[in-house]
């Protein structure tokens, strides 16, 4: 089956729902794990996953086939499914008091995504 962007073959729905699947149930596996203390994880689930997408996005650098599959399983399903705006947005509106938190939780999600990144594209150019 040939590629086209308008028209997406049916394993990228399913890449992305598997992915999804794996990611809503890892996150719920952690926010359990955690319950007593839903902030912190909330923020330590983010963090990691945004630390993920900056590795895998990095490291994924050559566009092709093998890539997009990547991209959409891991990229847009699993860590689409385990970081999650709803539950950020939601925590952080029950906390409105602590704004610090909030402005601490998206510092350290740009922050990890650009030491994936970076950790990815020094890790390539080593490898070579």
């Amino acid at each position: 089956m040939k590629f086209s962007p308008t028209h997406p073959a049916w394993w990228e729905y399913a890449a992305v729902m598997v992915g999804g699947f794996a990611g809503t149930l890892s996150r719920y596996g952690l926010t359990e794990l955690g319950a007593s203390q839903p902030v912190a994880t909330l923020l330590t689930v983010n963090t990691v996953g945004a630390f993920l997408l900056g590795l895998l996005l990095g490291s994924l650098s050559r566009p092709g086939p093998r890539t997009r599959a990547y991209r959409l399983l891991l990229g847009t399903g699993f860590l689409g499914g385990f970081t999650t705006y709803s539950a950020f947005s939601l925590t952080f509106a029950q906390n409105l008091s602590s704004l610090w938190v909030s402005l601490a939780a998206v510092a350290l999600g740009l922050g990890a995504a650009l030491v994936g990144d970076q950790l990815a594209r020094a890790l390539k150019r080593g490898g070579r």
